[in-house]
């Protein structure tokens, strides 16, 4: 999770946001400093991350919500909206206990990228973290079938024996196409045209405006790739949430529950099976993890001057 890695893609270039730029008496400025939230893609360090908010929550003072995917599925919106209303609500009685007069809420869910201005709530600040598909890709391969270390097959399936080597070389539906969602958090819930696609092609029509989306609507996407640097940028970019989260991390809870939680007995998978992913049913999910990395890159250099 810490291995860094400074090779940039030169195929891919953004301009920086403008908005990680912008300072207002030495701090930033959040698209919405009242409501930030985490739509998290699954298998990107979820666990650590909630971990570590329950903490942060406390000692910087703001309110935290993880809601569970099996409260709301992935693309639900109604229910959602109204609870970040009710959420919203209630932090206004706090702000003016608060020194510096604000009291965030801080939603944390499994949630595909929507327009909560449909629903009568302001854009929120959108944030996340993304990893590299194929490291994502075989982790949730294996915890599907195995579990997690704290519950070895919790989750187990019927065919818990299978590699992803075995998996390609029968052409199971799962490494056929991918049944797990990723360029969705990005692109937005099955009621966008683009965003719905069950081939390859579709899912090229989804990719271009997922990374519009990625550009223009993410406040900040860290890389589970870069996790400590992910960590340190998003203390500068959200110090209202962040701050002491190296501490955070070091927490000897918060290190009892990562160990607790990792994928049990997962099985690197093979430079082959990697090819083969590459050029077939992940190669969107790629494209967008290298657009995602690339802006990620030029914002850790104007930051953290690397």
């Amino acid at each position: 999770m810490n291995t860094l890695n400074d090779q940039q893609n030169t195929n891919v270039e953004q301009n920086i946001d403008v908005d990680l730029l912008r300072i207002n008496n030495g701090a930033p400025v959040l698209p919405n400093p009242d409501l930030i939230f985490h739509n998290k893609l699954p298998k990107c360090g979820s666990t650590t991350m909630h971990s570590m908010l329950q903490l942060l929550s406390k000692w910087n003072g703001f309110d935290y919500y993880k809601l569970e995917p099996g409260d709301d599925p992935f693309q639900e919106e109604v229910k959602l909206s109204t609870f970040i209303k009710l959420g919203l609500k209630k932090a206004e009685k706090k702000k003016e206990q608060h020194q510096d007069k604000t009291w965030p809420v801080f939603v944390f869910k499994h949630h595909y990228y929507y327009n909560i201005t449909r629903h009568d709530v302001a854009e929120p600040t959108w944030i996340n973290l993304i990893r590299d598909p194929i490291t994502w890709y075989e982790s949730s391969f294996y915890f599907k079938r195995l579990g997690w270390s704290q519950k070895p097959g919790a989750r187990r399936r019927n065919d818990t024996e299978t590699t992803i080597e075995q998996c390609i070389e029968e052409q199971f539906p799962d490494c056929v196409f991918s049944q797990w969602k990723y360029i969705q958090f990005f692109c937005g819930g099955m009621h966008i045209k683009e965003c719905k696609f069950s081939s390859m092609k579709a899912k090229e029509k989804s990719l271009e405006l997922a990374k519009v989306n990625v550009e223009k609507n993410f406040y900040f996407i860290g890389i589970l790739e870069e996790f400590m640097d992910s960590l340190r940028m998003f203390e500068i970019v959200l110090p209202r949430i962040y701050t002491r989260v190296v501490e955070a991390l070091n927490n000897d809870w918060v290190q009892e529950v990562m160990n607790k939680t990792r994928t049990t007995h997962k099985i690197r998978m093979t430079e082959e099976s990697k090819d083969y992913f590459r050029k077939g049913p992940l190669k969107y999910e790629i494209d967008l993890y290298e657009f995602a990395k690339a802006i990620f890159y030029q914002k850790r250099k104007t930051m953290l001057g690397r």
